[in-house]
């Protein structure tokens, strides 16, 4: 039996959280003939989901999406009505996406190991030993702009160490009292080599993180696609994939992504069957 979906809080009780958006969908207007509110879709998505009318929720949820409210709690709720509806490929997809925005919420991280534990395939790199899982995790702990302000922040104690190592020596030259400013000197330079260690380990984070934000990736949605040669129909068949596959893409030609996935293996496929995260 499959292990039940986690759920972290009462969705109605989420749904207070979408009070504060309302100034800013004030005046929203749907297709309806009796226009609605952003906060009135959500609201409504959440008492469908909660009388499990999953497909309900979703079409709610995703109006949302469409009218480009990017919120965490959002991209979980859809990809947890995508998951109860066995699509689990665009339930990835949404998690991913909320994994984005709250890289350390672990609902949301719980959630998309069991949507990955259904997909067919197995695409990830080999298992890591632990130092290498530990250096990941901490990583993926925080978002790149965390990484930036601790970078930051290491930077200017690095300088301020410096700064007090400089103007407390020359002081000493000028003066005979230099047992507090040699003591002071130590304690800046232990201080300085931390963080300059510190700095270097931060500032490679954030440059990764950086660069693998600047890469496009996606999610295989098509429930089984054939990936080719070239981005043509015309080109010889490589390997297939199927919905929930992880991708990076590198490419976009007339109609076809160009995409790589973790197991090594690249090649093109029709670009409706991929969603980018």
């Amino acid at each position: 039996m499959r292990v039940p979906i986690l759920n972290r809080t009462s969705l109605l009780s989420i749904c207070a959280l979408a009070l504060i958006l309302l100034p800013a969908f004030s005046g929203l207007a749907f297709s309806e003939p009796d226009p609605k509110t952003a906060i009135d879709l959500y609201n409504e998505g959440c008492i469908h989901y909660e009388q499990k009318d999953y497909e309900g929720a979703k079409d709610r949820f995703l109006t949302l999406v469409f009218a480009d409210w990017h919120n965490a709690d959002l991209f979980y709720n859809l990809a947890n009505s995508y998951f109860r509806m066995g699509d689990f490929g665009r339930a990835i997809l949404y998690y991913e996406k909320a994994k984005r925005i709250s890289p350390r919420d672990d609902s949301i991280a719980h959630n998309l190991k069991l949507a990955r534990a259904n997909i067919i395939d197995k695409t990830e790199p080999a298992d890591r030993n632990i130092v290498s899982e530990l250096l990941v995790g901490v990583h993926s702990m925080l978002s790149l702009n965390e990484w930036t302000i601790i970078s930051l922040v290491l930077y200017l104690l690095v300088m301020l160490s410096l700064a007090v190592i400089l103007i407390t020596r020359d002081t000493l030259l000028k003066t005979d009292n230099s047992g507090a400013r040699n003591v002071i000197i130590k304690i800046s330079k232990r201080v300085l080599i931390v963080s300059l260690i510190l700095l270097l380990y931060c500032g490679t984070n954030t440059l990764v993180k950086a660069y693998a934000s600047n890469l496009e990736s996606g999610i295989v949605v098509a429930k089984q696609v054939k990936v080719r040669s070239g981005p043509s129909e015309d080109f010889a068949e490589v390997f297939e994939l199927h919905s929930g596959t992880s991708a990076r893409i590198h490419t976009t030609k007339e109609g076809w992504r160009q995409i790589s996935i973790p197991s090594g293996l690249s090649g093109w496929l029709p670009k409706e069957s991929l969603a980018t995260i």
